[in-house]
């Protein structure tokens, strides 16, 4: 769970990367995912390569976990560095205007949205089970982990509303220049 938390927001820190350098933040989406993936199953891979069949019949699934982690962190470094060193676009590095986020409300509708989620599961799984047969501990557990696990996501992105303008986000408007600084008229 906590590794779907971090693709999340890792996700989300990769495409601002993009939009900064005026890019699609679609592609480099998908070569995080890709990268993810593909470094969490090659450490996988090695972990179990790793294994000496003679000492044991059964696998280390820590060894083997161990390594898939690493592995998907090294893919996501790769990532991030294929990212960091892409150029913008047309030589003019962008400031994203502020966004106002609601944490209380993202968690609010990530955990209605979860447990809607997990009562239809329990309905799938128990539908044809007589009421008073139904396992209500295993009802709960169906309901709440989604709930909880829509709930996290909410807090952790925020649900976005309405942007009030202020005289600072004219701002934005402005060119940046590749350390973030706003670049004046007779620098452009």
């Amino acid at each position: 769970m906590i590794e779907i938390i971090c693709v999340y927001v890792f996700i989300g820190m990769i495409g601002d990367m993009a939009r900064r350098r005026g890019r699609n933040p679609f592609a480099f989406w998908l070569l995080f995912v890709l990268c993810w993936i593909f470094g969490e199953t090659f450490g996988a891979v090695l972990g179990y390569a790793l294994q000496d069949p003679k000492a044991s019949a059964k696998p280390n699934d820590l060894l083997i976990y161990g390594l898939a982690l690493a592995g998907a962190a090294l893919g996501a470094v790769v990532a991030f560095a294929v990212a960091k060193l892409s150029p913008p676009l047309d030589g003019i590095w962008r400031e994203l205007p502020a966004v106002r986020r609601s944490r209380l409300l993202g968690a609010l509708v990530g955990g209605a949205a979860g447990a809607a989620l997990g009562a239809f599961a329990a309905w799938c799984g128990m539908g044809d089970v007589k009421l008073a047969q139904v396992n209500w501990s295993v009802v709960a557990i169906l309901i709440s982990t989604p709930a909880g696990l829509g709930a996290l996501l909410g807090l952790i992105s925020g649900l976005q509303t309405k942007q009030r303008s202020t005289p600072s986000s004219i701002e934005h408007d402005r060119p940046l220049n590749r350390w973030g600084d706003h670049m004046s008229p007779s620098h452009r």
